[in-house]
């Protein structure tokens, strides 16, 4: 699955690893208000709102390539500018994989690198058939041919071809220090979880074709109890939300190993953990007669429900046996986690503008305002005053004196047009101390992050000293400062 290939940027970074585990679950299920039927182009952006954090993204459509006459250039810069592309090819043409010469399929691909002695693009690719994630190496000249060729089936075989997104340039945010699994968060969500409270939405109910009018799976592990009367109805009901229940236990059994070796509970949980990999086995012979029973009645579509009903009895047979398995280990594993835990919490590096007062000396709009700034949405930015540039200033307010050492500046992802500013502090908003100066345009929306001694006041002021006009012309608001986000740390050393 394409998800699959940007996860993978994160697992090669042994910073995160603690984000992931925490996240993982949330990664793959987002509740949402109401059914979308273009959540599979949608789910980017819920993606990308809940992993800011750590990722950044610039994306270009089919109409913005248009416009850059030397693509090839800029795919190679961009690598040498450490980003990771996830781009749109014609597997056709791309080599070790099972449709090279042998079908044309337009699907992403993650370029990681560039060598310019050899020519060759270094590539991660995802093989469907058998679920492997492969790395190959793809000479120069086949990459572009293979990408531009993805173009024209897309505009043959894709209904939602406006929507899509050939070409996403993902940058990497290290945080500021080694992020800390909270292992208290870790069991209240599993108590949400076993007690029916925690919303889960599978993303993949996407078209018609796999969900049945306004249908939703949520509260927690009663999702199991909805897929069994769907499949005991025979309706409409996709393979994915089957896989789904397996990689969250897979994804528990995994958070379970950490906890157990991280905080030496001494196989205190080995009960729990052998009843809990009984319920995957459970799960995962559900998934194999799913696509036995496709495959025996030569289904076209492999994740609709199998035409065989003594092989959907049996799914059901086994879905019911994971379902009691987590009734009969979940409860104890919360007592022994809490027991030998206790209610310490050992959570990440509090961001001190989520309990500030913020303003600015103007804003464009209510819709661009500076509350949007400590907003912890990335969606969101403030603008100053149309007409205004340098000088405008944005005032961070603590409410009592702080200590942080660490800012970081997020750029929204449509107006690039600050080039230089100054971060000053001060007490009482009328003697300010520069602490840092700046002078150079922020690249794209990649976080920016500003170390300074460690220093001790209420209020922090970001002044801008210089702007220049971006590519969105004079209608947009000619060279008028915008920014997504600040976000201010204490950082241990």
């Amino acid at each position: 699955m394409p998800i699959a290939l940007k996860l993978s940027i994160l697992l090669a970074y042994p910073e995160l690893y603690e984000w992931y585990l925490q996240r993982f679950n949330n990664i793959f299920t987002i509740r949402h208000e109401k059914y979308d039927p273009y959540t599979h182009f949608s789910y980017n952006e819920h993606w990308y709102a809940f992993c800011n954090d750590v990722f950044s993204s610039h994306v270009l459509n089919y109409s913005m390539l248009s416009f850059i006459p030397d693509f090839d250039k800029m795919l190679i810069e961009m690598l040498q500018k450490d980003a990771y592309v996830y781009i749109w090819v014609d597997f056709y043409y791309i080599p070790e994989n099972k449709k090279t010469n042998a079908e044309h399929f337009a699907h992403p691909v993650l370029v990681y690198g560039f060598d310019e002695t050899k020519e060759i693009f270094y590539v991660l690719l995802f093989e469907m058939e058998s679920d492997d994630l492969n790395e190959i190496e793809v000479p120069y000249d086949i990459l572009l041919h293979a990408f531009r060729e993805a173009k024209q089936l897309i505009e043959i075989m894709s209904p939602y071809r406006e929507f899509l997104r050939p070409v996403e340039f993902i940058f990497i945010n290290i945080p500021l220090t080694s992020y800390r699994f909270d292992v208290v968060k870790y069991v209240n969500d599993l108590n949400q979880y076993i007690n029916g409270q925690a919303d889960i939405e599978d993303l993949f109910f996407r078209s018609h074709y796999y969900r049945t009018h306004s249908l939703i799976l949520s509260c927690g592990i009663n999702i199991y109890d909805e897929f069994i009367d769907l499949l005991q109805q025979r309706n409409v009901v996709d393979y994915r939300i089957l896989h789904m229940l397996w990689e969250y236990l897979e994804g528990c059994k995994e958070r379970l190993n950490f906890i157990e070796n991280r905080y030496n509970l001494n196989h205190a949980i080995d009960k729990e953990k052998a009843l809990l990999s009984e319920a995957i086995k459970h799960l995962d012979i559900s998934r194999s007669l799913w696509f036995k029973g496709v495959t025996q009645c030569n289904q076209v579509n492999i994740f609709s429900i199998p035409n065989n009903e003594k092989i959907i009895n049996r799914i059901i047979q086994h879905v019911n046996m994971a379902k009691e398995l987590q009734f009969r280990f979940i409860p104890d594993l919360i007592a022994k986690i809490r027991h030998t835990w206790g209610t310490e919490n050992h959570s990440e590096i509090k961001n001190l503008t989520k309990c500030a007062d913020i303003s600015t000396s103007s804003f464009w709009s209510d819709n661009e305002c500076p509350q949007n700034l400590i907003d912890g949405n990335s969606n969101t930015f403030w603008r100053a005053k149309q007409g205004y540039s340098n000088g405008e200033y944005i005032v961070i307010d603590f409410n009592n004196e702080v200590h942080f050492n660490c800012i970081v500046l997020k750029q929204n992802r449509c107006y690039h047009r600050i080039t230089s500013y100054k971060l000053e502090t001060s007490n009482d908003k009328s003697i300010w101390q520069e602490v840092h100066i700046y002078d150079g345009k922020i690249l794209m929306d990649l976080p920016q992050t500003i170390k300074i001694a460690e220093t001790s006041a209420r209020y922090l002021k970001l002044t801008i000293l210089k702007t220049q006009r971006d590519d969105y012309g004079e209608n947009h608001g000619f060279e008028t400062p915008a920014l997504g986000e600040i976000e201010v740390y204490n950082t241990p050393e």
